[in-house]
């Protein structure tokens, strides 16, 4: 009796390890679609939706397990503490909106779903999810072309100032977008072995770095510039010259082919944003404690605007 009992719930294992084999791979598939969909919807908030609707509902199978297995991190008790805050002080605004709590309120729980399920995929197949993140880098790569290819085939190049094709609302989100999948780029780059790849994931960083460059997007061009180098010098011990004399080129090439881009971005003059930056410093400093809460509308003028 004991043996046919044994057999039987030996049986019911066997039976459920395909589906859960099933179900990770689809789960992981979702997930390197949801981070490449800001490239193919056309709406802002079609990623999202996506989101919502399909990897947030996947991931519900695995969000109890994720979260207690990361509550511990430092990285996750700060991202927690930091949510808990900033909904907190929606209750001291001027005004209390329900409806904006309510929508940062799911925004956090989408959260805490991304990570419990980023954590579930790593641990289940490290290898897979890496090969998921290469493919959506070279997918990126191939976005980042298209958008060049396409945009300058219908407007002057190179001072016309480039705007990718997708959901995203304006260069400095393509650019921030595509930086970090120029570090992802970076690091299998550095961790291939084999030279063939290496030379596709750095034609991958040139895709991205000219999209911060024809999008005259100045603070991401620097940032993702300095990223780079310092990954770079950070993890290499050898060949170390070579990779960063290979940005450095890239960059030098742009600077030296074409400099009406920067001197575009010159006439734009300083922008407002460390006007912008300034004043929120100052009303921030009226509240230094307790801030004036989460939902509460601040506006600042400069520049005259």
């Amino acid at each position: 009796m004991e043996q046919a009992f044994e057999l039987s719930g030996n049986t019911a294992l066997t039976f459920f390890d395909p589906l859960k084999q099933i179900y990770s791979f689809l789960l992981l598939s979702v997930y390197g679609m949801f981070l490449c969909s800001y490239f193919f919807f056309d709406e802002y908030s079609d990623p999202y939706r996506f989101f919502a609707r399909v990897l947030f509902v996947l991931g519900l199978f695995v969000f109890d397990k994720g979260v207690k297995s990361t509550w511990r991190h430092p990285v996750f008790y700060a991202i927690a503490c930091y949510m808990t805050y900033l909904l907190v002080s929606s209750f001291w605004s001027d005004r209390l909106d329900w409806y904006r709590l309510g929508q940062k309120f799911t925004i956090c729980v989408y959260l805490f779903s991304f990570i419990a399920t980023t954590y579930f995929l790593v641990n289940w197949n490290r290898r897979w999810f890496e090969r998921m993140l290469q493919m959506c880098t070279l997918v990126a790569a191939v976005a980042a072309t298209v958008s060049i290819l396409v945009f300058y085939s219908e407007n002057p190049f190179p001072a016309t100032r480039l705007k990718g094709i997708g959901s995203l609302t304006n260069i400095n989100e393509f650019a921030n977008v595509y930086g970090v999948f120029a570090i992802l780029a970076i690091y299998f780059a550095i961790r291939s072995p084999q030279l063939h790849l290496q030379a596709i994931f750095f034609l991958a960083i040139g895709a991205f770095i000219c999209v911060s460059w024809f999008g005259q997007s100045r603070t991401a061009f620097a940032s993702l510039s300095i990223a780079l180098l310092a990954f770079v010098g950070l993890t290499l011990s050898q060949k170390k010259l070579l990779y960063v004399a290979s940005l450095a080129a890239l960059a030098t090439t742009l600077f030296l082919l074409f400099p009406d881009v920067l001197e575009q971005a010159y006439l734009r003059g300083q922008g407002l944003r460390p006007l912008i930056w300034t004043e929120i410093w100052n009303e921030a400093v009226t509240m230094p404690i307790f801030g004036h809460g989460f939902s509460t509308d601040i506006s600042v003028h400069v520049g005259g605007l």
